[in-house]
């Protein structure tokens, strides 16, 4: 017995250890020891960067590479206009059809009023399932995509220009003629077969000379030629990584996740679908069916039944309403003798409807009885008071 809780004890610390958690830890240990690497990357791309804009400043490349951006972006309206992607082609109308579809999400294509309308996020997330981030698309304007390609093409000249000037500037110090170099011969001239008569090393000097001539014309269209695909290359991956800090900047406070995103949003699925009933049969009623109704306020909302938890109540501050179908059913007034029932309710309200305008050719009428209290019941005395009354009576003229 002894023995086996001995072996129970070390089974119950090998837990232990196995369960304790060692990330944040390698996480720290790695920080520390990446972090001079990412400031001396930080500072060298600081020094790069500034260069760079020095070049293009000083060759004036911004307006050859923006005219180049203009260019490209008309050119790609054109091919992507007949992508399959409606968001590519710029069709937006599409674009919504695709995602929110008339027939399940019919609300996302009314006019509705502003307050009727339900906030674009349910649950965290959009109606559709999409993440918060996706309004971020919104902020990602032709003018940034122009700002990013722009940007990214001078950085992209400018280092191409530097990188394809070295070799040059290699092959110009080699010769020690300067430029005259590139272009001239390594040969040098047989003068003593010239001062000889001798003519055949003379001529093969010539023909020697025009062949490294010829030859320094390929390597200079070579050197051309990888610089032009070097910019190509650097451009795109300088426009990638733009555009990436661009969506990062844009979306950054709607990525973060929240309780609702990642957990109520998938234990709400037919909570959530019900509450979507109920704002359709709302929205139609506010759009279509009660249209041309009256809105009858009757005060402004406490927010308190929100603030205990339900997203479904009114803000603190909200008017609240009856429309012309609900005044004419049954209304319900709670509250203590003397406490003003009828006096800062009934009498509000009904004054209210009166005056409301329920359209040409209706109008409104009324009904009004008072019920005194209720003496006995049963032999006993009520303990419930009967509140004043009204019936309202629309009717047609």
């Amino acid at each position: 017995m002894e023995q086996h809780g001995c072996l129970d004890h070390q089974h119950t610390q090998g837990e232990g250890i196995a369960a304790m958690d060692f990330r944040p830890l390698v996480n720290a240990v790695f920080f520390f020891a990446l972090y001079p690497f990412k400031l001396v990357f930080g500072t060298i791309k600081g020094i790069l960067n500034t260069i760079l804009l020095f070049v293009a400043r000083l060759l004036r490349l911004d307006k050859l590479v923006s005219k180049m951006s203009g260019w490209l972006i008309r050119r790609s309206d054109h091919f992507v206009a007949r992508s399959r992607n409606p968001l590519l082609r710029g069709d937006l109308l599409a674009y919504a059809e695709q995602e929110y579809p008339r027939d399940t999400y019919p609300t996302a294509w009314e006019d509705i009023p502003d307050d009727v309308r339900h906030e674009l996020v349910w649950d965290g997330r959009l109606l559709n399932g999409r993440r918060v981030a996706e309004l971020a698309k919104a902020k990602i304007t032709d003018e940034v995509v122009g700002n990013a390609l722009m940007r990214s093409g001078v950085h992209a000249l400018a280092l191409t220009f530097l990188l394809t000037s070295i070799p040059l500037y290699i092959t110009a110090m080699d010769s020690g003629r300067g430029l005259a170099g590139i272009f001239g011969g390594h040969t040098p001239f047989p003068s003593w077969a010239w001062d000889n008569g001798a003519i055949l090393p003379v001529a093969a000097w010539g023909l020697l000379t025009v062949i490294e001539r010829i030859a320094n014309v390929f390597n200079i269209a070579i050197v051309s030629g990888l610089g032009l695909i070097a910019f190509t290359l650097f451009w795109l991956f300088a426009f990638a990584h733009a555009m990436t800090n661009a969506w990062d900047t844009a979306s950054a406070s709607y990525r973060v996740a929240t309780r609702d995103s990642e957990v109520f949003w998938k234990s709400n699925i037919l909570g959530r679908k019900n509450q979507y009933l109920a704002y359709k049969r709302e929205v139609e009623n506010a759009c279509h069916r009660l249209k041309d109704q009256p809105i009858i306020p009757v005060g402004e909302a406490t927010g308190l039944i929100r603030g205990r938890g339900d997203m479904e109540a009114p803000d603190r501050g909200t008017i609240v309403c009856y429309d012309g179908e609900s005044i004419r059913q049954h209304t319900l007034i709670l509250g203590g003798t003397g406490s003003g029932k009828t006096r800062l309710v009934i009498k509000p309200l009904f004054k209210r409807i009166m005056e409301a305008k329920w359209g040409e050719g209706h109008k409104i009428g009324a009904y009004s009885a008072r019920a005194w209290p209720l003496r006995s019941f049963r032999g006993q005395v009520a303990t419930a008071w009967m509140s004043s009354t009204s019936i309202l009576l629309p009717r047609a003229v």
